[in-house]
């Protein structure tokens, strides 16, 4: 009876779930051992999920470390793993755009926190940070705090303000975030201008971040929420 009772408890701390979704628009689906599922608010994550979100779908999670991942419409980000007792996350984003305010692993082990694309590792010396795969191309912007983004054994740095953009010859070239494209998902506000670039339409916005935020408050959590938010719209120095 004992050894059985051990084993479900190893077995229980194997599936644990490493995070919810707090609060999402749309619709999105998880695939998990070959199955997929709706996703609904409240919904576990676990490792190895793949979240798919549809057009106009935004959904937010947080990690159990506090870490918010606000992931835009037509994406697909998978958890790749969670070790909150060795403070060490992996994921991946294969299409699509996300972006993160990282938590308690984040600022304890940065160097243990990544996120990967086709064409990068990034690792953070900041706090939030997104990045984009389009038609287009593949993009990495930087908020607050600054990112390394490493492909082909080179690494560039990315600090607040700043965008590396994917080169033909698979390398990263830094330069400053483009106001008119990037605007509303740095300060929430909404510019005409942005019907040019209809794909972006659906970016996660900080606005969302602050409105889910209060969501989350209202919400009893197993964990600490501590999330570390400008609760200022103030534009990185361009």
């Amino acid at each position: 009876m004992r050894y059985i009772l051990i084993l479900i408890l190893s077995t229980s701390l194997l599936i644990a779930s490493i995070g919810k979704v707090r609060a999402m628009k749309g619709s999105a689906t998880l695939k998990r051992a070959g199955k997929t599922i709706s996703v609904k608010t409240m919904q576990e994550i676990y490792e190895e999920d793949q979240l798919l979100t549809e057009k106009k779908a935004r959904v937010q999670i947080i990690l159990n470390d506090d870490t918010v991942i606000t992931i835009g419409s037509n994406s697909s980000y998978t958890f790749n793993k969670f070790d909150k007792e060795n403070n060490s996350v992996e994921m991946y984003l294969d299409r699509g755009f996300f972006r993160v305010i990282t938590g308690k692993i984040g600022r304890i082990a940065p160097q243990k926190f990544k996120i990967a694309t086709k064409n990068a590792t990034m690792g953070i010396r900041g706090t939030q940070f997104m990045a984009s795969i389009t038609k287009k191309g593949e993009e990495i912007d930087c908020i607050q705090g600054s990112i390394t983004v490493t492909n082909l054994d080179k690494t560039v740095i990315v600090n607040a303000g700043d965008i590396a953009r994917l080169q033909k010859d698979g390398t990263w070239k830094v330069g400053k975030i483009v106001i008119n494209k990037f605007y509303e998902a740095i300060t929430s506000e909404s510019d005409k201008a942005l019907e040019e670039e209809p794909e972006y339409d659906e970016l996660p916005t900080i606005l969302d971040d602050y409105l889910i935020d209060e969501i989350i408050t209202q919400v009893t959590q197993p964990f600490d929420l501590d999330i570390t938010i400008d609760n200022s719209t103030n534009l990185p120095a361009f």
